[in-house]
């Protein structure tokens, strides 16, 4: 955080039961059918099919990451304890001048169960009176000449 001038986080799934379920019932069938459509090997075959090892690990791999997996709320706390520990630290020296805002939702990506969750930051570097800096006008300012540029403007 102590360069970036924004972040963006895509989560495939979120820590519930619906997750849990797409990962059971989407990701083992799926090996089962999509296999004959790989380079034949017979040790892929076998443990795909006569000894479901290949199913099994992958069914475990994606059950371990929906646990893992942080809620956005969880996120904007990791974001603001990031925040805080630069300014304690010291090292951020225009901490004081910026701020974060942050955005987050979810969109359906495979019914019934896919959710895509997102969260989005970008510093705000306006005062503590709500007026824009120089270096925030300077990037609407480049940004609006990239885009008439773009454009054809």
């Amino acid at each position: 955080m102590r360069s970036a001038e924004g972040i963006c986080i895509f989560e495939l799934q979120e820590c519930d039961f619906e997750s849990v379920m797409m990962i059971i019932l989407m990701l083992a069938p799926l090996t089962w059918i999509f296999m004959p459509f790989q380079r034949p090997n017979i040790k892929t075959l076998f443990f795909t099919y006569l000894i479901p090892l290949i199913p099994f690990i992958l069914v475990l791999d994606g059950l371990i990451s929906v646990y893992r997996t942080r809620s956005p709320s969880h996120i904007l706390h990791l974001a603001n304890l990031a925040t805080l520990s630069l300014a304690l630290e010291g090292e951020d020296k225009v901490i004081g001048d910026m701020d974060w805002k942050w955005e987050h939702g979810a969109e359906r990506h495979t019914w019934p169960f896919g959710r895509l969750v997102w969260v989005v930051g970008r510093r705000d570097w306006s005062d503590n009176n709500g007026n824009v800096t120089e270096t925030e006008a300077e990037a609407e300012a480049e940004e609006e000449s990239y885009s008439e540029a773009e454009h054809g403007i």
